[in-house]
């Protein structure tokens, strides 16, 4: 590195250094040029891959005074207050601001019934509204651009409405919402963003700053147009009751990878959600490996009620929805129009039997890797805290699929795993867990083969006959470390049995959608192949877009999916009771 030593003093990294889906900017403290070694001032989230790892990660070294070159480059001296830049156009160079407010630009705490209509807010460092512990307040017919933070943050608040705004050019987020609605009584915040356009975010920090972000309960976000993004354009947190409506999003996840356009994952209480007659289209990038999503359902949380969307140009590869071992799911009257189908991918020993198991309390090992980093091991107390096991979740929740997660964590299971503890209360303590989980285990697992039988003994007789070497294996593994070490290791052989052996009762539902153009490899026996991980029927998939009599289905391919009176009547033949999808009542009207 041959820089000028001064530029140490406000020197930057950025870029994705352990995982293609978490960027970050650390500061320079040193540069070693003689061995090759830089220092910054945080290790980082996630670690530099070691070199027995090779792996290509995208970083870029920035605020270089000696490395100014291509148009649109600039140095910041903090010391002198000057900047430079290389212009487009040394001969037509734009006005140019330099925002200097650290502050909100609004700042509404512990107000009421305020409205705040067709008002401009730009250039700052800072949050650029701010609505904290307020009731009834509105934001209407507003622009918000030109920030390095968020455009709207909003905390504690009930029956706040974003109305006819838009939001772009931010370093970080559009609107970001949390802390609303009472989750315990299953109270609804009453938040919601509608008819709002929002582009052009997460410029600066790209990852896990979306558009829109929820975390509460009870929160509307309908008739929006969300497009350009490296990563997510909604991403939920501990939510609940979230409708996601009539927006139109697209050209999303554009710089990251093992990422979807709308996300949430490691919740196992996520009930509520509804996704429905939405459109999303050229969501993708060339360079993941992982796989981009649409929607993406990951680490074990439980998923959404997902109905009359189109998917169009989705994925990298075109993986459209993805379940990573979520549970609770309904997917239906969907068009996909991919060559790939939805794809409800396990996580190794990820099923109802896995989810109740953690939910339950017998899951206790903090060692494990494969549930330890989730909070899985967590699980049982923040149902509690949540209010899970109370009457109000029990009866709002009565007649909806989500139900099923009172049948799959009875009180019945419940009280004997309570009962186990105390039998083992006394023993040391890591004996004590790995005996819980041991005994959660057989507890929980269904005795359903993936070949369809039933299996009368218990999940260790299945494992001593399915994999005869596991025993041995876990002796060697644990080996000098006491019986609470073998226990844990045998556990860990119940994920490899589920895996190639076992399967749990399904909770996903897949029916009454349409798909066109999912290639012959995926479908067995007219229904694309998705293993033991769904419940399907009453789906229909064509080859292309034209029916028997040489028609098309859709009003116009790539444009509007909307289906003909004569596409919708032969569909409607081969999918009992198919409904129309209004295309016209999606994304913003401005």
């Amino acid at each position: 590195l041959m820089w000028n030593k001064s530029v140490i003093d406000d020197l930057w990294v950025s870029g994705y250094f352990g995982a293609n889906w978490f960027d970050e900017n650390n500061r320079i403290i040193s540069i070693d040029s003689e061995n090759r070694k830089v220092t910054t001032d945080n290790r980082g989230f996630y670690y530099l891959p070691p070199k027995s790892e090779p792996r290509q990660m995208r970083i870029y070294f920035y605020n270089i005074l000696d490395e100014l070159a291509d148009s649109n480059e600039y140095y910041v001296d903090h010391e002198t207050g000057y900047v430079y830049i290389c212009p487009d156009d040394v001969d037509n160079i734009p006005d140019m601001y330099l925002g200097v407010a650290n502050n909100p630009l609004l700042s509404i705490t512990e107000a009421k019934h305020i409205r705040i209509k067709d008002i401009d807010f730009c250039y700052s460092h800072g949050n650029m509204a701010e609505v904290i512990d307020s009731e009834d307040i509105t934001i209407d017919g507003c622009s918000i651009y030109f920030g390095t933070a968020t455009g709207m943050f909003i905390k504690g608040c009930k029956k706040v409405s974003v109305v006819n705004s838009q939001f772009f050019n931010l370093g970080k987020g559009g609107i970001d919402a949390s802390g609303f609605g009472n989750r315990y009584k299953v109270e609804p915040g009453e938040i919601k963003v509608d008819n709002c356009i929002i582009h052009d975010v997460s410029n600066t920090v790209h990852c896990y700053m979306p558009s829109i972000r929820a975390d509460g309960c009870g929160m509307e976000i309908t008739h929006n147009t969300l497009y350009n993004s490296p990563h997510n354009l909604i991403c939920l947190g501990k939510s609940q009751n979230i409708t996601i409506a009539y927006n139109e999003l697209y050209n999303a996840v554009a710089d990251t990878d093992d990422a979807s356009v709308i996300y949430w994952g490691r919740i196992p209480h996520s009930f509520g959600i509804k996704i429905h007659d939405n459109y999303f289209h050229d969501n993708t990038n060339d360079t993941a490996t992982f796989g981009i999503h649409a929607i993406y359902q990951d680490d074990h949380t439980t998923g959404a009620d997902i109905y009359n969307n189109v998917f169009y140009r989705n994925g990298a590869p075109e993986k459209v929805s993805v379940i990573r071992g979520a549970q609770m799911h309904h997917t239906h009257n969907n068009i996909f129009i991919s060559k790939n189908p939805p794809d409800y991918g396990y996580l190794p020993g990820s099923n109802s039997d896995a989810w109740a198991l953690s939910c339950s309390g017998a899951y206790t090992d903090t060692k494990d890797d494969k549930f330890s980093w989730g909070g899985i091991n967590k699980w049982h107390e923040m149902l509690k805290e949540s209010g899970f096991f109370d009457k109000y979740w029990k009866e709002y929740y009565k007649g909806t699929f989500w139900e099923i997660a009172y049948d799959i964590l009875s009180e019945d299971k419940l009280a004997i795993i309570e009962e186990y503890k105390r039998s083992v209360a006394d023993l040391p303590d890591d004996l004590q867990n790995a005996k819980i989980h041991a005994f959660g285990l057989d507890l929980y697992w269904s005795h359903k083969l993936r070949n369809g039988e039933y299996y009368e003994g218990s999940v260790w007789d299945c494992i001593r006959e399915k994999i005869p070497h596991a025993y041995e294996a876990a002796k060697k593994e644990s080996e000098g470390q006491g019986e609470a070490a073998f226990i844990q290791r045998l556990c860990a052989w119940e994920t490899y049995l589920c895996n190639t052996h076992i399967c749990g009762e399904p909770t996903i539902f897949y029916d009454g959608n349409l798909s066109v153009g999912v290639a012959d490899a995926y479908i067995k026996d007219g229904e694309i192949n998705m293993d033991e991980s769904a419940i399907q029927k009453n789906n229909f998939n064509m080859k292309t877009d034209r029916m028997p009599n040489g028609k098309y289905i859709f009003k116009e391919y790539g444009k509007d999916f909307s289906l003909t009176k004569e596409g919708l009547e032969f569909i409607k033949q081969h999918i009992d009771g198919f409904e129309e999808i209004d295309m016209t009542k999606i994304g913003a009207k401005r």
